[in-house]
């Protein structure tokens, strides 16, 4: 319930402000745009975005499993960020049909990110020892991977856990809202019978709204 009130009162609150989101809205909001704002400026697809902060919040769960004493807001906040994180890294592997890039795209995108984990990760056992690989590679390698560790360390650098996971939340709903909107009825349509994704049902909210396209540009209005 948390996860879908996150995103249907960022809807709210974006369509109230004239704007659907390129996922940068939420960094203006939370006043981190200049430092990660590059994570959604300067990857080539949105599935690379998309894998960049999925390993990202892989990486800032990892390095927050040991905090006591954190309030309900921000449990609440890693909660969703992480259940949408996991979700659309799922609609990566399993449904790329339903996100905006040509699914072939998204595939091969996919298939390169699971030989760099084979090559990076090697021999490493736990998580702890995967976020510290991820963490200490060259600043100038550009392999999917590293950069999602690149992005984690800029989070991490948010000192405060509630902080961090308030960008993250905010990040993650923008992000579903921006891949919902699509002309293409055919793939969403054939999901019905079993139900339904999530992310269909938030197109046809946004259809029903006369959102059939997604922003092109960060600040672009809808």
């Amino acid at each position: 319930m948390d996860v879908k009130k996150t995103v249907i009162e960022t809807l709210k609150k974006n369509r109230g402000l004239g704007q659907l989101g390129n996922c940068v809205i939420s960094l203006h909001a939370n006043e981190v745009y200049y430092q990660l704002s590059w994570s959604c400026t300067t990857l080539p697809t949105t599935t690379h975005i998309i894998m960049a902060w999925h390993i990202a919040t892989t990486l800032c769960e990892v390095e927050d499993e040991d905090q006591h004493g954190i309030d309900s807001t921000t449990t609440t906040n890693q909660h969703v960020a992480c259940s949408l994180s996991r979700y659309c890294a799922y609609l990566v592997a399993f449904a790329p049909e339903l996100l905006p890039d040509h699914s072939f795209v998204s595939e091969s995108i996919f298939d390169v990110l699971v030989e760099e984990a084979r090559e990076l990760l090697k021999g490493k056992k736990t998580m702890q020892q995967r976020k510290e690989a991820l963490r200490s590679q060259d600043h100038g390698d550009n392999r999917l991977l590293v950069v999602g560790g690149r992005l984690a360390n800029n989070l991490i650098e948010i000192e405060h856990p509630g902080d961090r996971w308030k960008v993250l939340c905010d990040f993650w709903a923008e992000m579903m809202l921006y891949i919902a909107p699509s002309n293409d009825a055919k793939a969403h349509l054939e999901t019905l019978p079993r139900g339904g994704e999530f992310i269909t049902h938030l197109w046809a909210l946004l259809t029903h709204g006369g959102i059939l396209e997604r922003p092109t540009g960060p600040d672009q209005n809808v």
